[in-house]
């Protein structure tokens, strides 16, 4: 499981964002954007995400983001989709349909303020969820 053993505590990602940031680029995040980080990170603290489900949420989120060649890039998130549903169905029988639409979700709430927080010049947000 991802979170046993290689989950940093929110203090770690609390010192990894500041040495990702500079202090005075953090301050000047709204505390509407920095409440959305710290909400996101709960949510992801809290999932138990498993290896396989946060090395195929990189792989969406990176596909999500670089659309240089849309048809390519369409095609391999499909089958990563299709690999983490059925990863899904396969490990989690009973919950499997609530879990794989909520690692959807929070995959789209990544991106969505990864967007924001680029478009204002300050930093990656997947970067900070990326174990030592």
């Amino acid at each position: 499981n991802y979170n046993d053993r290689y989950f940093l505590s929110y203090e770690k990602y609390l010192q990894r964002l500041f040495s990702y940031t500079q202090n005075d680029i953090l301050l000047s995040l709204t505390s509407q954007l920095l409440d959305q980080l710290m909400h996101i990170l709960k949510i992801f603290f809290n999932s138990n995400i498993t290896n396989i489900e946060f090395f195929l949420l990189n792989i969406l989120l990176i596909f999500q983001s670089d659309r240089l060649n849309d048809i390519t890039l369409d095609s391999m998130e499909e089958i990563c989709m299709k690999i983490l549903y059925t990863y899904e169905i396969n490990t989690f029988p009973v919950k499997q349909s609530c879990r794989y639409n909520q690692l959807l979700d929070l995959s789209k709430q990544i991106r969505l303020l990864t967007q924001i927080l680029l478009t204002h010049e300050h930093f990656y947000l997947p970067f900070l969820l990326i174990p030592n």
